[in-house]
């Protein structure tokens, strides 16, 4: 199955001006794969990425997710789809300064929509999650991204690439089938950097399905396929 399926994606803001941000795009992430998309400021990236990510509808086209057809949903159930099958990490961490590491990882869990909401438009999620508690399921993410001996860590305590690594937890905690990243090294150092995309392709080999957006292609390197896009046209590239 096709984690993402996107066949003529367009969108076109009314202005004025107008402005044509996405022409025409068709996008096949399997499941268990990683994909850059790469691009210049302005080229489309953001919007493609909102609209991956249910924020935002096309103009145009179909969109598919974990073999759902999120265009046919109405708002209700593509919130509920958003919070149980997606996971977003942003380039600010948006972490909670007065929460710990392990209560900002919680957050994911305690602000999701109603249990039956998700289930009636997403499907069931993993059924060990669901068995564990809130807290016994964000110390085990946070396990997974090398910072169970951090739990009690405030953000302010925790270095930039320790804050973006709890970020991953956070969106790790639903057990997403997509993880959106949206520029994640953009505020790390060469450093972090490396440790943050190691992470990134750790949890990519064991099944992960990953979409990174990035303006360096250093980073865009790291992942599986990269697909350029520009003026809002996607184009593959070959390796």
């Amino acid at each position: 199955m096709s984690a993402v399926r996107l066949k003529g994606i367009a969108m076109t803001y009314p202005g004025p001006p107008v402005v044509q941000a996405l022409r025409d795009v068709d996008l096949t992430v399997p499941e268990g794969d990683f994909v850059a998309i790469v691009g210049p400021s302005g080229s489309g990236k953001s919007t493609l990425l909102n609209i991956l990510g249910l924020l935002d509808r096309p103009t145009a086209g179909s969109y598919e997710l974990a073999g759902v057809d999120v265009a046919a949903l109405g708002e209700r159930d593509r919130a509920a789809v958003r919070g149980q099958r997606l996971g977003f990490v942003f380039q600010s961490f948006h972490l909670l300064d007065q929460r710990s590491a392990l209560e900002n990882v919680m957050l994911a869990a305690l602000y999701q929509p109603r249990r039956a909401a998700r289930r009636s438009a997403a499907g069931a999620g993993p059924a060990q999650a669901g068995r564990m508690s809130i807290p016994d399921r964000a110390a085990q993410v946070l396990a997974s991204v090398g910072l169970s001996h951090r739990k009690v860590a405030m953000p302010s305590h925790l270095s930039g690439g320790e804050r973006q690594r709890v970020a991953i937890a956070r969106a790790l905690m639903n057990s997403p089938s997509l993880l959106l990243c949206d520029e994640p090294t953009g505020n790390l150092d060469t450093a972090n950097t490396a440790k943050v995309m190691s992470l990134l392709q750790d949890l990519n080999s064991q099944g992960q399905t990953v979409v990174i957006i990035t303006h360096d292609r250093s980073v865009a390197e790291r992942a599986k396929r990269r697909v350029s896009i520009t003026d809002g046209i996607l184009t593959e590239v070959h390796r």
